[in-house]
């Protein structure tokens, strides 16, 4: 049975921009038939919801055998309410080969990297994280990036993306 899902979000949650929302879809949130499916009411504060389902989700999975790809959207999730131990998760967990899309199917596959690059200030982010795999140079100069700025990384929840200090 195909799964449904709304082409355009509500009004009032647009505020959650691209990647958020992407990933709410990504992980369900949007699917009715799925136990994860959550509403989020115009009269909601977006953000403490999303944050509350991610929440939810990373607490109910957290003793779970997630597939890979279930944990790296999670771990985007985390990354995307603030939680930069996501950005580690999505590096580790990147495929050895960049994955395969046709016709802007598979955008979940890639949803974790492309998030990663959308919301770091990565210098000259590559625009081709859809392609970022496991040893290339993207991967390590993306791990070295992280690992000598993360205290300096700041969360900007209204905007959905980090800025150095």
């Amino acid at each position: 049975m195909p799964v449904a899902r709304a082409s355009e979000p509500p009004e009032h949650l647009k505020p959650l921009g691209r990647n958020r929302l992407r990933i709410f879809s990504c992980l369900g949130g949007d699917v009715r038939q799925l136990p994860q499916y959550t509403v989020i009411g115009p009269d909601e504060d977006v953000f403490d919801a999303f944050r509350a389902f991610v929440q939810k989700l990373a607490g109910k999975w957290a003793s779970a055998a997630l597939d890979p790809l279930t944990k790296s959207l999670l771990a985007t999730g985390r990354l995307l309410i603030g939680d930069l131990t996501g950005a580690d998760d999505i590096l580790d967990a990147l495929p050895a080969v960049p994955f395969a899309r046709d016709h802007g199917m598979g955008q979940c596959l890639v949803a974790p990297a492309e998030t990663l690059a959308n919301v770091l200030p990565l210098p000259a982010a590559s625009t081709l994280a859809a392609q970022w795999c496991a040893g290339s140079t993207e991967h390590v100069a993306a791990k070295a990036w992280l690992s000598a700025n993360r205290e300096r990384l700041e969360w900007r929840e209204r905007e959905g993306d980090y800025v150095l200090r």
